[in-house]
């Protein structure tokens, strides 16, 4: 997505905003997660999810929606009631569904009055935003440039509407000033008349939210949040929605089937700021405000095969039909790897998996695939990405036997196995296992 202008003079930076309201919690600053100290679940969850891609105004943006309805689609699955998610976006068929000002602050009011005592809100947004004579405002899909006071709606009313909430836990994901992975240079950005002025203004009034009120921001002062159009999301939130799964609590979280918010926060931070290293910026998410203790957004009833254990055999068939076991492969260092087309992380990493293929094709390596996934959509992605490599059908579903067998929970998760079926290195998110598969030839072939 890149920055866009509206015809007048107003700065807009694109968002991508939750707000979770709460009392306050230990210091949100912190970086690591709270292992031992976490609090119960809300006991009832709330979201209002707003995604503004069309505008009267200015140019209209791509993946705004997109969004929020993957979003709402991850938030049912961690417990949250759909009667309770409220949804407005540019599409929908309903004048009441737009994300027009008006309905916006109707069922902003409507959740934070519903929301009692112990529960838990989210005010989720993604569209422009501008900071103009010193006041930061999201813009509904009728915001008009010449007119901000009565067209916009400011961050601080937001604040205020939420600190009225009886809502114990409150919170502000904030994905702003985004760009594509291709299109990175600042001229390529969203934005009005001074980019950086806006940019800044935005983020420092996202960086001190009152007291009650968590801000997690997608990137620092003075930074662009990048999207990818391979994800068709702002990498931020795709990272966020994938640590829902669960991945954020075995990556960078104590691994006790627990999700904390400071898990995902961690685990959301480290992989943006990777993928940006990656595609040569920088995006640091940071997290602000205060909070007393953490508190567990969902529960998974999963295991993991712990490293240093044989993996379990898998005996089965490929989408065409041949059978095939995992033990054929003894003798070589194997990489299973879990995935599926429908996957945005997945498809990304069909290139990759190939370079890797071939630089080690001469070496007792093999990489082998599970896939969770129609089969007509698996022959075609097999055929059309060159994937020469075998790959188990699992059905078409993330929960086949094998995945259960192998306790996974999240898409895609990589394992490194030694000559003698041994699990070596465990990951997550697309990240290549290169290392861990060239420490384990070098133990197999000396000198290699």
């Amino acid at each position: 997505m890149v920055c866009t202008e509206f015809r007048r003079t107003l700065v807009f930076c694109s968002l991508g905003l939750i707000v979770l309201c709460g009392q306050p919690i230990a210091s949100a600053q912190r970086r690591e997660p709270a292992a031992a100290n976490k609090t119960q679940s809300p006991t009832n969850k709330w979201a209002l999810l707003i995604g503004v891609n069309d505008y009267v105004h200015g140019k209209n943006l791509k993946y705004a929606v997109n969004d929020q309805l993957i979003f709402s689609k991850r938030l049912v699955e961690s417990g949250f009631s759909g009667q309770h998610i409220f949804s407005l976006l540019s599409g929908a068929k309903n004048a009441k569904d737009q994300p027009v000002k008006r309905n916006i602050e109707i069922r902003l009011q409507t959740v934070t009055e519903l929301a009692d005592e112990g529960d838990f809100i989210l005010v989720a947004f993604s569209g422009h935003g501008v900071h103009v004579n010193g006041e930061s405002y999201i813009c509904p899909a009728d915001a008009d440039p010449k007119s901000p006071k009565t067209t916009l709606i400011k961050v601080t009313d937001i604040y205020k509407a939420l600190n009225k909430s009886k809502a114990t836990v409150k919170l502000i994901v904030v994905d702003a000033c985004r760009t594509e992975t291709e299109e990175l240079l600042p001229a390529e950005t969203r934005s009005f008349v001074d980019r950086n002025k806006s940019l800044q203004g935005i983020a420092k009034t996202f960086a001190s939210p009152p007291r009650g009120i968590l801000v997690l921001s997608s990137s620092a002062v003075g930074q662009y949040s990048i999207e990818d159009p391979k994800l068709k999301q702002g990498v931020f939130m795709a990272f966020l929605q994938y640590g829902l799964t669960g991945v954020a609590d075995k990556e960078n979280g104590n691994r006790d089937g627990q999700l904390s918010l400071l898990e995902l926060y961690q685990y959301a931070h480290e992989n943006t700021k990777r993928f940006a290293k990656a595609h040569g910026t920088l995006q640091t998410p940071s997290l602000h405000g205060e909070i007393v203790g953490d508190f567990v957004l969902r529960w998974f009833p999963y295991f993991d095969l712990p490293i240093g254990k044989v993996a379990p055999e898998i005996s089965g068939v490929d989408v065409f039909g041949r059978k095939f076991n995992l033990s054929d492969y003894r003798g070589k260092v194997v990489v299973v790897y879990f995935w599926g087309d429908w996957n945005p992380f997945c498809r990304r990493m069909y290139p990759q998996w190939r370079s890797l293929v071939k630089r080690l094709e001469n070496k007792p390596f093999a990489l082998i695939g599970v896939a969770g996934e129609k089969k007509t959509r698996l022959r075609t992605a097999i055929q059309a990405n060159n994937i020469t490599w075998p790959t188990f059908w699992d059905g078409a579903t993330t929960s086949g036997p094998i995945a259960k067998a192998w306790g996974i929970r999240g898409w895609p998760t990589i394992y490194v196995l030694d000559d003698r079926g041994v699990v070596r290195y465990r990951g997550f998110a697309g990240v290549l296992p290169d290392a861990a598969v060239d420490q384990q030839l070098r133990r197999l072939v000396p000198g290699n």
